[in-house]
Protein backbone atom coordinates (compact mmCIF):
# COMPACT_ATOMS: atom_id res chain seq x y z
CA UNK A 1 0.00 0.00 0.00
CA UNK A 2 1.34 3.49 -0.76
CA UNK A 3 2.64 5.80 1.97
CA UNK A 4 1.60 9.42 2.38
CA UNK A 5 3.09 12.22 4.46
CA UNK A 6 0.46 14.47 5.99
CA UNK A 7 1.52 17.93 7.14
CA UNK A 8 -0.12 20.13 9.74
CA UNK A 9 0.99 22.88 12.08
CA UNK A 10 1.07 22.70 15.86
CA UNK A 11 2.22 25.64 17.97
CA UNK A 12 5.43 25.20 19.95
CA UNK A 13 4.28 23.83 23.24
CA UNK A 14 4.76 21.01 25.72
CA UNK A 15 4.60 17.43 24.48
CA UNK A 16 0.97 16.92 25.54
CA UNK A 17 -0.67 18.50 22.42
CA UNK A 18 1.72 16.59 20.14
CA UNK A 19 1.02 13.29 21.86
CA UNK A 20 -2.72 14.03 21.68
CA UNK A 21 -2.45 14.65 17.92
CA UNK A 22 -0.58 11.37 17.42
CA UNK A 23 -3.11 9.47 19.53
CA UNK A 24 -5.92 11.01 17.45
CA UNK A 25 -4.15 9.98 14.21
CA UNK A 26 -4.05 6.40 15.46
CA UNK A 27 -7.70 6.47 16.57
CA UNK A 28 -8.82 7.89 13.22
CA UNK A 29 -6.84 5.20 11.35
CA UNK A 30 -8.60 2.49 13.37
CA UNK A 31 -11.97 4.18 12.85
CA UNK A 32 -11.45 4.37 9.08
CA UNK A 33 -10.23 0.76 8.94
CA UNK A 34 -13.45 -0.32 10.69
CA UNK A 35 -15.36 1.52 7.94
CA UNK A 36 -13.49 -0.39 5.22
CA UNK A 37 -10.86 2.25 4.41
CA UNK A 38 -7.45 0.77 5.19
CA UNK A 39 -5.48 3.62 6.75
CA UNK A 40 -2.56 2.97 9.11
CA UNK A 41 -0.61 5.55 11.09
CA UNK A 42 3.11 4.66 10.90
CA UNK A 43 4.94 7.49 12.67
CA UNK A 44 5.02 11.19 13.34
CA UNK A 45 7.90 13.66 13.34
CA UNK A 46 7.55 17.09 14.91
CA UNK A 47 9.80 19.96 13.81
CA UNK A 48 9.49 22.26 16.80
CA UNK A 49 11.40 25.19 15.26
CA UNK A 50 8.96 25.19 12.32
CA UNK A 51 5.87 24.19 14.35
CA UNK A 52 5.38 21.50 11.70
CA UNK A 53 4.00 18.06 12.37
CA UNK A 54 4.61 15.41 9.68
CA UNK A 55 2.68 12.16 10.00
CA UNK A 56 3.35 9.13 7.83
CA UNK A 57 0.40 6.92 6.88
CA UNK A 58 -0.32 3.94 4.68
CA UNK A 59 -3.54 4.59 2.79
CA UNK A 60 -5.20 3.54 -0.45
CA UNK A 61 -4.89 7.10 -1.80
CA UNK A 62 -4.10 10.68 -0.84
CA UNK A 63 -7.79 11.44 -1.38
CA UNK A 64 -8.85 8.82 1.20
CA UNK A 65 -6.48 10.33 3.76
CA UNK A 66 -7.63 13.89 2.93
CA UNK A 67 -11.27 12.86 3.32
CA UNK A 68 -10.49 11.35 6.74
CA UNK A 69 -8.73 14.59 7.71
CA UNK A 70 -11.65 16.72 6.53
CA UNK A 71 -14.37 14.52 8.03
CA UNK A 72 -12.65 14.05 11.39
CA UNK A 73 -10.92 17.43 11.68
CA UNK A 74 -7.28 16.32 11.71
CA UNK A 75 -6.12 19.62 10.23
CA UNK A 76 -3.84 18.33 7.49
CA UNK A 77 -2.86 21.17 5.17
CA UNK A 78 -0.93 19.04 2.69
CA UNK A 79 -0.73 15.34 1.83
CA UNK A 80 1.90 13.98 -0.53
CA UNK A 81 2.98 10.49 -1.51
CA UNK A 82 6.15 9.48 0.32
CA UNK A 83 8.83 6.82 0.06
CA UNK A 84 9.97 5.38 3.37
CA UNK A 85 13.59 4.21 3.50
CA UNK A 86 15.17 2.99 6.72
CA UNK A 87 18.74 2.02 7.51
CA UNK A 88 17.75 -1.65 7.23
CA UNK A 89 16.72 -1.03 3.60
CA UNK A 90 20.04 0.49 2.52
CA UNK A 91 22.37 -2.40 3.46
CA UNK A 92 20.59 -5.02 1.29
CA UNK A 93 20.51 -2.49 -1.58
CA UNK A 94 24.26 -1.91 -1.32
CA UNK A 95 24.97 -5.64 -1.05
CA UNK A 96 22.75 -6.36 -4.06
CA UNK A 97 24.52 -3.71 -6.12
CA UNK A 98 27.98 -5.12 -5.26
CA UNK A 99 27.08 -8.29 -7.17
CA UNK A 100 27.46 -6.30 -10.41
CA UNK A 101 31.25 -6.04 -10.99
CA UNK A 102 30.86 -3.64 -13.93
CA UNK A 103 29.37 -1.03 -11.58
CA UNK A 104 31.61 0.92 -9.26
CA UNK A 105 30.46 1.46 -5.70
CA UNK A 106 31.49 4.94 -4.61
CA UNK A 107 28.90 6.19 -2.14
CA UNK A 108 26.53 8.99 -3.11
CA UNK A 109 28.70 10.46 -5.83
CA UNK A 110 29.06 7.51 -8.18
CA UNK A 111 28.37 3.87 -8.86
CA UNK A 112 24.94 2.36 -8.26
CA UNK A 113 23.87 5.10 -5.86
CA UNK A 114 24.32 7.76 -8.54
CA UNK A 115 20.53 8.08 -8.80
CA UNK A 116 20.70 10.62 -5.95
CA UNK A 117 21.03 14.15 -7.26
CA UNK A 118 24.58 15.43 -6.97
CA UNK A 119 25.29 19.03 -5.90
CA UNK A 120 25.83 21.51 -8.74
CA UNK A 121 29.33 22.69 -9.51
CA UNK A 122 29.86 26.43 -9.33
Amino acid sequence: MPCYMAERYLPTSPMRPLMSAVARDREVAKFMANRGVAISHLRTIYLEADETCLSLFEAPSALALQQASDDLDLGFVRIVEAVQVGAEDVVPFIEDQSEHPDEQHAGLTGGPLRRFKEPRSR
